[in-house]
């Protein structure tokens, strides 16, 4: 079986919740559970997955190593340092990481505490099986998107059942998502994620799995409010 590890990104700031920049939502707490350790837990608890990196703030790393200890992560390798974007700090992890070529990586978002084991396997699943190169999670879009023009009107109305919206994890071939990181930072090119990465800097197209609405990503106050629901409808039952 081919070798799995996972890159945590988390070296956002808090300041979309409102907090200062001294603090990070990755402790934010979920009836009295960091963000992160929740985060974390799911990986852990995944047979498959061997190794996790953490990229974060220096500020924030050795708050996260006594995180780590005190909640028994045993499968977490490393904590570095991110860099000045998420794009920065990804390529940052996948050098850290060093995994052989053909390993399977996934790339996850730190704020999102409610990837189901599911999804993660079935991307797993999908690389493995040769299906694909890459593959994210996504869910399709509720809304009808429009395209605006230079002018701010409507410009173009694309069709709703072709679009998704991308979440994370995110996986790759480690040879693949490498390249294309050292292509992007060579060429001095910033993506939104790491798919695009992929889109823009090789051949290779990404795969989508529907995922889940309630994968959500902690960014603002109001994302607390939608994530304690969900813990009612997981942890009440």
């Amino acid at each position: 079986m081919d070798s799995v590890s996972v890159i945590i990104a988390a070296a956002g700031s808090g300041t979309r919740m409102g907090m200062s920049p001294q603090k990070s939502k990755q402790f934010t707490e979920l009836r009295g559970v960091p963000v992160i350790a929740r985060t974390l837990r799911v990986f852990e608890e995944i047979s498959r997955i061997s190794k996790i990196i953490i990229v974060t703030r220096k500020i924030d790393i050795e708050p996260m190593r006594e995180l780590v200890k005190k909640y028994k992560f045993l499968k977490v390798d490393d904590i570095i340092e991110g860099g000045e974007t998420r794009q920065q700090s990804v390529r940052l992890g996948l050098e850290k990481l060093g995994a052989d070529k053909r390993g399977i990586i996934l790339i996850h978002d730190g704020a999102r505490p409610f990837i189901r084991r599911e999804r993660v396997m079935e991307l797993i699943y999908e690389i493995e099986s040769e299906h694909c190169e890459a593959a994210a999670v996504g869910v399709p879009v509720k809304d009808t998107i429009k395209q605006l023009d230079e002018s701010g009107f409507i410009g173009t109305t694309p069709e709703r059942s072709s679009l998704v919206s991308i979440q994370t994890p995110q996986a790759f071939r480690y040879d693949l998502i490498m390249k294309a990181h050292k292509r992007a930072e060579s060429k001095d090119m910033e993506f939104t994620d790491d798919c695009a990465v992929v889109e823009n800097l090789s051949a290779e197209r990404v795969k989508v799995i529907i995922g889940d609405y309630t994968n959500i990503k902690i960014t603002t106050p109001e994302d607390l409010i939608m994530a304690d629901m969900i813990l009612s409808d997981t942890e009440d039952e």
